[in-house]
């Protein structure tokens, strides 16, 4: 009985740990955005912003292939986290990770289909679809992001889940607004509470239904099979699969048992074979439920060999398959290369990329689509991609003025990129980083025609300004000569924040906007040095 208990026991240990880590997840999604210390901007968060991402080993495999160095200094958690991998087994997966957790806690939501332990497996497949995504880094197209976890969840939270929520609860706060009595407590929530939190304006990012859909489909997948995205799918979980094969811990089963199936029809990973003493250890998440719910105290979780009749069933990939997949994935990376070609063209002229960035073809090599640089930023200029970087780059980070303009002394998107994507930068440096080059459409411009309006040249943020107004002579409709200043663009001086465009009081497309700086400029210090290099010069 006492060992039932301890069993017990360690099953409610399990959903703890579960929601203290998804817990933790949101605590650094929701604080990692901007806080205004005096002049400079900082994290709100005092722990490390992306500390899930630098402990995840498939991201840090990616970028290594991809950029073929050795970056194991920003990567320290990640060592930690496989090491005890190589105790404990495929932990991860059913203590920590946030995203097996909503998987866990969603049956309780919606009806699930009910397990059949026969079922022929198919968890041979994320093996397979791990080796053609490495296949892919090794040759320079990084696109793990696209189906890491935690990449996939941060994702969804900060371009639909979160958005929504603020939506609801600001409607919410409007309408308890109207109740007399209820104001100031209101007001005091609202200032106090909610807009430290959530933010003073709401969020908007492109393309959100479409982060909500797949995050939506995701959790629907447990209609069909319980964890179905772990059992299939996931390359990260592949990818610890692999180590956990060597991991001390491991399920055993005794003699006592007597095959009562309790614990194959329960098993969330269908990791069991059709006798119960059948494991197989690399497909284990060791969530010990088998051990909670086991009649007769049959099963163990423990790195000692005891007397048992337990039997380790490896996953077979089959040589003919895995050179299946080796031939197809090595098939398809020109194929894959010619239809998403990291090639300038003017289609994406006006691709502006966060400052500090490295240049294009590095930059793609690196950046995990995780989020974090978009997250944070505090003007809600970054978005993710959709097409805008061709295929190649879908969901990295690129930045729309007429949404929100770069922050003249925020240097927040390189302290949370955990690749080293985006450069850290100094106040100093950024200053003079150029993101793009401003140009003005003097066929929209209100300025050229001969309608009074300097909001531009108010707005731009750089000391002296890089927009200047110049007085001309215009001839009016009497035939009379009149005086207007229209702005000018010193080149010399833009670095393309987009603040310009953002603040132009035109409805729809600006009279002025920001066109990314050309790849033949080429980097120093990781960013783009500047160049009175003409772009577009017709249009000014």
């Amino acid at each position: 009985m006492n060992r039932q208990r301890r069993f017990r026991f360690s099953g409610y240990a399990r959903r703890v740990v579960q929601i203290l880590s998804l817990i933790f997840f949101l605590y650094l999604f929701l604080f990692t955005r901007a806080r205004l210390e005096g002049m400079a901007y900082q994290v709100a968060t005092p722990v490390s912003a992306n500390l899930f991402f630098r402990a995840d080993p498939l991201l840090f495999t990616a970028v290594i292939l991809t950029v073929k160095r050795f970056i194991v200094a920003d990567f320290l958690p990640m060592l930690v986290l496989l090491v005890l991998i190589v105790i404990l087994g495929r932990f991860f997966c059913g203590w920590v990770c946030p995203l097996g957790t909503l998987f866990d806690f969603m049956p309780r939501l919606i009806p699930t289909k009910k397990q059949n332990p026969r079922q022929k497996p198919y968890h041979r497949f994320k093996y397979y679809f791990l080796l053609g995504l490495l296949l892919f880094a090794l040759f320079g197209i990084n696109i793990i992001g696209w189906f890491d976890p935690l990449a996939i969840l941060f994702r969804s939270l900060t371009n639909a889940v979160f958005p929504y929520l603020d939506y609801l609860l600001r409607g919410f706060i409007r309408l308890f607004y109207q109740v007399p009595f209820l104001i100031p407590l209101i007001e005091k929530i609202d200032t106090h509470y909610y807009q430290p939190v959530m933010g003073v304006q709401p969020r908007v990012y492109l393309q959100g239904w479409l982060y909500l859909g797949i995050f939506i489909a995701l959790l629907m997948l447990v209609m069909v099979q319980r964890r179905f995205w772990c059992r299939y799918l996931c390359p990260l979980g592949a990818l610890l699969g692999v180590f956990s094969r060597i991991s001390l811990f491991r399920r055993k089963v005794t003699d006592a048992c007597t095959q009562c199936g309790q614990c194959i029809e329960r098993c969330r990973m269908n990791c069991i074979g059709e006798r119960a003493e059948m494991t197989a250890p690399q497909e284990c998440i060791m969530c010990l439920e088998c051990q909670e719910i086991c009649p007769v105290d049959a099963i163990r979780f423990s790195p000692f060999r005891r007397k048992t009749k337990s039997i380790e069933i490896p996953i077979d990939q089959g040589k003919r398959n895995l050179l299946k997949t080796l031939a197809l994935s090595l098939l398809a990376v020109p194929i894959v290369r010619v239809i998403i070609g990291r090639t300038e063209s003017p289609q994406n002229q006006y691709l502006l990329r966060p400052p500090g960035a490295l240049p294009e073809d590095e930059f793609l090599d690196r950046c995990v689509r995780c989020g974090e640089c978009i997250r944070v930023c505090p003007e809600n200029a970054l978005q993710p991609s959709l097409m805008q970087a061709n295929l190649e780059g879908m969901w990295t980070p690129v930045l729309v003025p007429r949404i929100g303009y770069c922050a003249l002394d925020c240097t927040l998107c390189g302290k949370v990129c955990p690749t080293g994507a985006i450069r850290l930068l100094t106040s100093a440096e950024k200053r003079h980083v150029v993101i793009g080059w401003a140009y003005i459409d003097r066929n929209r411009c209100l300025s050229w025609l001969n309608i009074e309006c300097n909001v531009c040249e108010e707005a731009c943020p750089q000391s002296p300004k890089a927009i200047i107004l110049k007085e001309d002579i215009y001839i009016d409709e009497a035939g009379k000569e009149k005086e207007i200043k229209r702005p000018y663009v010193v080149e010399s001086r833009c670095i393309g924040c987009g603040t310009c465009e953002n603040k132009c009081p035109l409805q729809g497309e600006s009279a002025i906007r920001v066109r990314r700086v050309p790849e033949s400029i080429e980097t120093t210090l990781g960013y783009r040095r500047r160049s009175r290099y003409r772009y577009g010069r017709q249009a000014r």
